[in-house]
């Protein structure tokens, strides 16, 4: 059976549902004017952690990584202790964001030490809800499970209602990523309502969005529909474009599941149009790939290799060497269904030597039996 690689799965579970990562800028403490020179330092602490949170929220990471590290060295100097956590934890989250997750994990352990030292609660399960994040992306999802369950009772504890629901919503996340379906809805249930109540209506429409995953794995498919369509809702009332692409991905989806295809190629437009005007373009090559993903299975391969190849020189543009041997890979797939032998064997040798140089044995693995099938066809 010739297999066809999708870039991202079809219900975006991970690529819509990343766990939110919590932001701590420290507050600081008021010193009489004796110590005026120790105050001024930390005031500049105080900024370049500003400034890094602001380069966050645009992907400058690096900068970001630079203005926390001199943060950190001044809080440090003046010795105050929760500044110095503080910088720690959002190192950690910079690193986070840059998938570098032993990193990453390497600082929250750090400013956990702090927090749990100094008796800041708060500060404590923020840094292990954190923790269980970066787990949860290296794939352990066991231990996020962990973390996560730390950092509950502890938000509970000190009435933080939004971190309640964070780490509510992780758990759901981790166990959906264990296929534990029904503990995933259960505590995602949880997290809705103190959404709403706080309100957090990114929360909510996560929450929302992770639901229909859910119940979209179950086969709940009209379950699934209802909860991102008002996921969707919000996101277009608190005009945060990227989350309504994936909404509409999601949706996409769903309705393929169910064989309606017009609904489902509807909505993948709409979100094509989204992520081309916010130039994502990832976003971008990965609705085409799905796009063609999904005429090559109702054997339209003309209109597949046409999406396939819009997709292409975006992953290659983006420089995701992964995504660009997928994409070869399925132009392969879609040529030997043309039984244009010739261009599927160049574009499926193509993609072997790029999972060949980025070690993706897997891949390897995948693109060499395609191939196989060549083989058996000459013997």
């Amino acid at each position: 059976m010739i297999k066809v690689l999708i870039t991202r799965c079809l219900t975006a579970t991970l690529l819509f549902t990343t766990a939110a990562l919590l932001f701590l800028v420290p507050v600081v403490m008021l010193f009489p004017a004796s110590a005026q020179t120790k105050q001024e330092r930390k005031v500049e602490a105080e900024q370049l952690m500003n400034q890094a949170s602001q380069q966050l929220q645009t992907f400058e990471y690096e900068a970001a990584v630079q203005s926390l590290q001199r943060a950190l060295t001044i809080y440090q100097q003046v010795q105050d202790r929760k500044g110095e956590a503080g910088a720690l934890k959002n190192l950690g989250i910079a690193y986070n964001s840059q998938s570098q997750y032993d990193k990453a994990i390497d600082y929250y352990q750090q400013s956990l030490s702090i927090y749990q030292q100094v008796q800041d609660h708060n500060g404590e399960a923020k840094a292990l809800n954190n923790l269980g994040i970066a787990y949860f992306f290296l794939l352990q999802y066991d231990k996020a499970i962990t973390y996560y369950q730390q950092a509950l009772p502890i938000f509970q504890q000190v009435q933080d209602r939004n971190g309640e629901a964070n780490a509510l919503m992780n758990l759901g996340l981790a166990y959906n990523s264990q296929s534990q379906y029904d503990k995933a809805i259960t505590y995602l249930q949880q997290a809705l309502p103190i959404f709403k109540q706080v309100p957090d209506r990114k929360g909510e429409a996560t929450t929302l969005m992770n639901l229909g995953n859910a119940y979209q794995s179950l086969f709940q498919y009209a379950k699934a529909i209802d909860y991102y369509q008002q996921s969707l809702s919000i996101y277009q009332q608190v005009q945060d474009r990227n989350w309504e692409a994936g909404a509409l991905i999601n949706l996409g989806s769903a309705y393929r599941q169910v064989s309606e295809y017009d609904k489902a190629f509807t909505y993948w437009q709409q979100a094509l149009t989204i992520y081309q005007q916010v130039k994502d373009r990832e976003g971008e090559a990965y609705t085409l790939n799905i796009m063609g993903i999904t005429y090559n299975s109702r054997s339209e391969y003309a209109k597949a290799i046409d999406y396939y190849q819009q997709a292409l020189p975006i992953y290659q543009q983006v420089q995701d060497r992964k995504g660009e041997a997928k994409m070869l890979n399925n132009l392969g797939i879609a040529y030997r269904h043309l039984s244009q032998s010739g261009k599927a064997i160049t574009y499926l040798q193509q993609a072997l030597s790029i999972y060949q140089e980025i070690k993706d044995r897997d891949g390897e693995k995948l693109v060499l039996s395609n191939l196989g099938y060549f083989l058996k066809r000459q013997n």
